[in-house]
């Protein structure tokens, strides 16, 4: 709207918006994004593995750990097991192995899939000879692309994935 007796002596600049035409692809490489009884979910073609999607609308179906909020971390050790999405109930922690593949092909794409509150390092849980050990995997919004280290909670904000074998 323009206010009356209101000259406006700039010429109005687009915002970084693109307009696009053509045939839509759900697909960015190896990745699929669909949707599967409701739930929107990435499947990795290749490593034969499915992704929760974060732009689940439900909000319920993926997990954000608060560094200063350890009830938040507890409440992660049997998130994925627990999760019934897009009517599976066998998702899993990623591997610190699985998270790599998924970060390095996601980076290849101009945004990763489904990120709508993205996160530094995500969770993976390894077992090692029968023991968990829990690892944190770095995004493309940090300088350390796929990089795995033992994880720290405490200085960072991390995010859980869960995925499952298809």
């Amino acid at each position: 709207t323009h206010l009356v007796g209101y000259i406006h002596s700039s010429p109005i600049r687009p915002a970084g918006g693109r307009c696009v035409r053509g045939k839509i692809d759900n697909s960015i490489g190896d990745l699929k994004l669909s949707v599967k009884n409701g739930g929107h979910v990435i499947e990795q073609v290749s490593k034969k593995l499915m992704w929760v999607n974060e732009f689940d609308a439900s909000k319920k179906a993926c997990l954000a750990i608060h560094y200063n909020k350890p009830e938040e971390y507890n409440a992660s050790k049997n998130f994925c097991q627990n999760l019934n999405f897009a009517g599976f109930s066998d998702w899993r922690d990623p591997t610190s192995t699985e998270l790599q593949s998924f970060i390095k092909e996601t980076n290849s794409a101009h945004i990763i899939p489904g990120y709508e509150a993205p996160c530094k390092k995500l969770l993976a849980r390894d077992d090692e000879n029968g023991t968990v050990i829990e690892k944190e995997v770095y995004t493309r919004f940090s300088d350390k692309l796929g990089k795995v280290s033992d994880m720290n909670i405490t200085n960072s904000n991390i995010g859980l994935r869960c995925v499952r074998d298809e």
